[in-house]
């Protein structure tokens, strides 16, 4: 399937982008709910570390409903990927190349496929052309305008995570970047960010969540239907204030995904933090 910039269907945040592809080639869904969306990128050569970040980061993104942007390939983005389709979110991959020209392992095209399933697989190159190192320069710029705030996991110097970075702050969206190892070559894009004030400090979801709730009109996120995990928490939260350690309880969900899901709903306006770790709905 094609979309053109005109089609109603075309995404609404890279629309806005100046230099926005004319047109996409889409394999999969793309949704209304994807406009809240934020993308996860970062080295190839991801460390240990760096990949429990992505996970950690990803997971808790899709129990709170936000739509993962990344770009499949190896390290943080296929990472990024998978951990959101293990917890049951949606994902958006954009391609350095297009969509017949995709070559990878047997896991690879499988996890494509599982991308376009539950999200979608874009790229505004004919099918036919193959991925080169002009390419995927050019896709960052999609990644970063599909999403309202870009989050850079681990990037040396230089990175095409950095690239992404960039474009995000040309179209005015946020990004954050997560420290790492002070000695770790791996860190280095990342720390330059934020010491050159380019890039907020990441400490986890919570910290990308309240900003993309900034972002957005409040009457937008109320609109969206629940998750199931975003309903769990919802009725676990009476009247009365009631203790995180107690939501996490009632809804049955380790307190990571709960307090992920707390600050989303006090962006919809559906729940009240008193402090102390209370809520009230």
């Amino acid at each position: 399937m094609i979309l053109s910039r005109a089609d109603p269907g075309y995404p609404a945040h890279l629309a806005h982008c100046p230099d926005a592809p004319e047109a996409l080639h889409l394999h999969g869904t793309l949704l209304r709910s994807d406009e809240i969306a934020v993308a996860v990128v970062g080295t190839r050569s991801m460390t240990s570390y760096g990949e429990r970040v992505a996970v950690d980061l990803a997971r808790n993104l899709a129990f709170a409903g936000v739509t993962v942007v990344s770009g499949l390939a190896h390290g943080i983005d296929e990472t990024a990927h998978r951990a959101t389709l293990d917890a049951g979110g949606r994902t958006i991959a954009v391609l350095g190349c297009g969509l017949g020209a995709f070559r990878g392992s047997i896991s690879r095209r499988r996890l494509l496929e599982r991308i376009a399933s539950h999200g979608a697989v874009v790229s505004e190159f004919d099918d036919d052309v193959v991925g080169a190192t002009w390419t995927f320069p050019i896709r960052n710029r999609i990644i970063a305008g599909l999403a309202l705030a870009t989050v850079v996991v681990e990037a040396g110097a230089p990175s095409g995570a950095l690239i992404t970075a960039a474009r995000a702050l040309d179209y005015d969206r946020a990004v954050f970047a997560v420290p790492g190892n002070i000695y770790g070559a791996k860190s280095i894009g990342c720390h330059r960010l934020i010491a050159e004030g380019r890039a907020r400090l990441c400490r986890g979801a919570a910290d990308v969540l309240a900003e993309v709730g900034a972002m957005l009109p409040p009457r937008d996120l109320p609109r969206l239907p629940l998750s199931p995990l975003e309903r769990a928490v919802f009725e676990a939260v009476f009247a009365e204030a009631r203790h995180i350690d107690e939501i996490a309880r009632d809804a049955a969900r380790p307190v990571e995904e709960v307090s992920a899901t707390l600050t989303l709903l006090e962006l919809r306006d559906l729940v009240r933090g008193i402090g102390d770790g209370r809520f009230v709905a």
